[in-house]
């Protein structure tokens, strides 16, 4: 599975400090014939996720990050579950809610949109607390933390096909 890194504001000045230039065309079609001949190399099928659809002409096909195919495979049952809306208008995924938070992640990937200084991660993270229902800090006194349903994906009528 690949994707281009989304040329977001917060990522450019972050790239920029690291010395990372934007990639032309002409690179980003060698890069991508290039991961596409090793993937098939080795039997897989290359797949983009929220990319244009021109990557196929350099042998990647359009395809999910979270693929409903690939959970139905690993637990063995149907899903019923929509593409994800929240998305890229060309990401396929199926829907999911994302369970992190922003500004946690110490991992310090220069990538993550997810992320701002290391800083104000750091600073985040002296408030994790496991005993917690939040990943950082405590509710205020009487705020109310809203429980968010989860419906189930599973396809409950069964199928001969």
């Amino acid at each position: 599975m690949f994707s281009f890194v989304p040329r977001e504001a917060k990522l450019k000045k972050r790239f920029w400090k690291a010395g990372i230039v934007p990639v032309h065309r002409d690179q980003v079609t060698a890069l991508a014939k290039g991961l596409s001949a090793i993937a098939r190399s080795y039997g897989f099928v290359p797949q983009s996720c929220g990319e244009a659809n021109t990557l196929a002409e350099w042998g990647m096909v359009p395809g999910p990050f979270i693929s409903p195919k690939e959970i139905e495979a690993a637990l063995q049952l149907p899903l019923q579950g929509k593409r994800d809306a929240n998305q890229r208008p060309l990401c396929q995924c199926i829907e999911s809610f994302d369970i992190g938070a922003y500004n946690s992640c110490l991992n310090g990937c220069l990538y993550c949109y997810a992320n701002g200084t290391a800083e104000r991660i750091g600073h985040h993270c002296l408030f994790h607390d496991p005993r917690s229902p939040l990943l950082i800090g405590q509710p205020l006194k009487d705020q109310v933390i809203p429980e968010r349903r989860a419906e189930s994906l599973k396809a409950n009528q069964l199928s001969f096909l």
